[in-house]
């Protein structure tokens, strides 16, 4: 039997009063609301949107469990080697499509922009949280020393690139 996306979130009969703070406030508008069929109409549209937030959060944590939505992640998956190995490969295969020293060199030049505006962001991030410290801060500066040394690397290589026909490698 298939079953459509709107039927499988809104298939639930249940009160959406809810002990989240968040969707708290709908309970009075919503307390008497028992059925499928909600008259989204009636309600604001802050509230409607806190209602269909609400269902599909429940129907997603009825149907996903954490193991199907997060691959089994190793220590070794976030080493500062690790993280700037997959950036950097990632950023490689945007090079590697170039077919010229110009385009090669436009395309690093957002590569190294985008690089930064993340380590900004992850460092923005982890301080508003009070966590870029110790060990933590150690190894985004790793990671940064090692994706800037990448970005050198490809800078290094334009001429090479595009004077010998050789091919990109890291």
């Amino acid at each position: 039997m298939e079953i459509n996306q709107y039927q499988f979130f809104f298939s639930q009969k249940k009160s959406f009063s809810s002990t989240s703070q968040d969707q708290g406030t709908l309970k009075s508008k919503s307390e008497n609301v028992q059925s499928d069929n909600v008259a989204l109409s009636s309600l604001t549209l802050d509230d409607a949107q806190k209602v269909l937030y609400g269902r599909l959060d429940e129907n997603i944590r009825n149907v996903l469990s954490v193991e199907d939505v997060v691959p089994s992640l190793q220590p070794s998956d976030w080493t500062p080697e690790a993280v700037a190995g997959r950036i950097l490969n990632f950023a490689q295969q945007f090079l590697k499509a170039t077919d010229t020293a110009e385009k090669y060199n436009s395309v690093l030049a957002e590569v190294e922009k985008g690089i930064k505006a993340g380590l900004d962001q992850a460092k923005d991030t982890l301080e508003s949280f009070q966590m870029l410290n110790g060990t933590i801060a150690e190894n985004v500066s790793a990671t940064e020393s090692l994706l800037y040394q990448g970005i050198d690397h490809f800078k290094s290589m334009t001429s090479q690139l595009f004077t010998s026909g050789s091919k990109l490698e890291a």
